[in-house]
């Protein structure tokens, strides 16, 4: 199974704003670009993709993704303090949470959305058992 991927990015800031980076040379087909907007304390999650890889990209505020891979939990920090872009491949339970008053994510996929790839679990918080996450 791929495994989960930071990928550094720069971001270059002067007096006139900021150049984000996001991708460069990539090895995959980018098929559709979403930006997601989520709030201070808001969790999205769980939801995991059967076919789609996430390329999510935190462009503005702090945002913990929190993702089951093989039934266990990996957090990571990311955005104005670590500004880099997770990639997760299909298969992986994943949630996130706004850590600042407003947070965008930019996800940078493989494919179109379809809802039928998607499987949705109600988040019961971080520690709940994982041991069975299929």
């Amino acid at each position: 199974m791929d495994q989960i991927e930071l990928i550094e990015l720069n971001k270059i800031n002067d007096e006139k704003g900021s150049v984000f980076h996001i991708i460069k040379n990539h090895d995959f087909n980018i098929k559709e670009v979403y930006l997601s907007s989520l709030g201070k304390n808001i969790v999205k999650g769980w939801k995991k993709h059967k076919e789609m890889t996430l390329n999510l990209v935190v462009i503005k505020g702090n945002v913990l993704f929190t993702i089951i891979c093989n039934n266990i939990k990996t957090q990571y920090m990311i955005g104005d303090n670590n500004y880099c872009r997770i990639q997760i491949p299909p298969n992986n339970w994943v949630s996130f949470e706004g850590m600042d008053d407003e947070n965008l994510i930019i996800n940078c996929a493989d494919m179109i959305h379809d809802p039928d790839e998607t499987i949705l679990k109600k988040f019961n918080g971080y520690n709940q058992d994982f041991s069975n996450w299929v």
